[in-house]
């Protein structure tokens, strides 16, 4: 498969044809390594200080088999990841998904626990073990994504994995970690496949695939086609919609904090630029991250979770397309990814 990107990238000398060897080695174990250790000590970070406390609460009140599986595997337990969690032990909403809060919202993301129900073979005894796995395993992926990329994208690529999103997403076994693989592949290959995945784990990132009208059908159409099946599963209320988002900035003027300001300050920024480079993808996502309202960013991690389609998109550049057709007397950069390594050239 190849892909070209627009000029603005920058990516090689473009005096002549470049064939890149793949990214270094030592940097690829350097990153690789760097990743490792902030992974788990961000994962070691959101176990909470009595982590057996939540595992009891859940086995007694959902009836889910946690109790003893340590407290490597009970960050899940304090936060959305129980919603997971229950989802994984009921895919199909037929039992213990009732134990949830607007779980016709909750299933809309129900692509992470069907991967998660495979993974522990439908024990629910094994399912905290199955999220970390699955989120591990996401992590795995998007890192080989992001050294595929690399010679293309220069140091850019490993924001893909150096982001908050996927790093939160691992730490609580939430969706994220899988949300930011597929998000990925489907920019860099144009995988519609990778787009439908990506509707039924984290609709919300679909937004970052603007203007790639093929992606957003099959995205936004495996998410609505599920959304409207759960919606004749578990009914439909409005209200469990309209909590995430507002009016622009009225959410960071609710919840100021040092946090928001960051978030706020990456979202203007790729609003700039979007608007530059006449890339609505970029401009979209920023302003959905402006009009996060104080329930989203009251909690500084659901943020910066939320807002994780932004770090892809600054991986991959403004204008990066796959497959955009050449056109006389333009400048495009072509990322051969098909061969044993990426090759770059540049057509002016």
């Amino acid at each position: 498969m190849s892909g070209r990107v627009s000029s603005s990238l920058e990516l090689v000398d473009k005096s002549e044809p470049v064939n890149s060897a793949r990214a270094p080695s030592r940097e690829i174990w350097l990153v690789g390594l760097a990743l490792v250790v902030v992974a788990l000590v961000y994962r070691h970070s959101w176990i909470h200080v009595s982590w057996e406390g939540p595992l009891d609460r859940i086995q007694d009140v959902v009836g889910l088999q946690v109790n003893g599986v340590g407290r490597w595997f009970s960050a899940w337990a304090t936060g959305d990841g129980q919603a997971f969690a229950i989802m994984a032990a009921d895919p199909l909403g037929l039992d213990e998904g009732w134990h949830l809060t607007q779980p016709g919202f909750r299933y809309l993301r129900v692509g992470f626990s069907w991967l998660v129900w495979i993974a522990s073979l439908g024990q629910e005894r094994w399912i905290p073990y199955a999220m970390a796995m699955v989120g591990a395993l996401a992590i795995a992926g998007t890192f080989l994504l992001a050294a595929r990329l690399r010679p293309a994208l220069g140091l850019r690529a490993w924001l893909l994995v150096f982001n908050p999103a996927v790093l939160i997403g691992f730490a609580g076994d939430t969706a994220e970690t899988v949300g930011i693989l597929f998000l990925a592949w489907a920019i860099a290959g144009g995988s519609r496949w990778a787009s439908a995945a990506l509707g039924l784990i984290r609709p919300s990132y679909l937004v970052a695939l603007l203007g790639r009208h093929m992606l957003v059908f099959w995205g936004a159409g495996a998410a609505l086609t599920m959304g409207t099946l759960w919606a004749l599963r578990f009914g439909f209320d409005p209200a469990e919609f309209g909590g995430s988002l507002g009016l622009p900035l009225a959410g960071y003027l609710d919840a100021p904090s040092v946090q928001a300001i960051g978030l706020l300050a990456l979202a203007l920024g790729t609003l700039v630029l979007g608007l530059r480079h006449r890339d609505w993808a970029w401009v979209a996502s920023a302003v959905m991250v402006m009009c996060f309202t104080a329930s989203v960013l009251g909690g500084a991690h659901n943020g910066w979770r939320a807002a994780g389609m932004l770090f892809v998109l600054w991986a991959f550049g403004p204008g990066f397309s796959p497959r955009r057709r050449e056109q006389p007397g333009s400048e495009t950069v072509m990322i051969d990814l098909t061969g044993e390594s990426p090759s770059v050239r540049i057509n002016a």
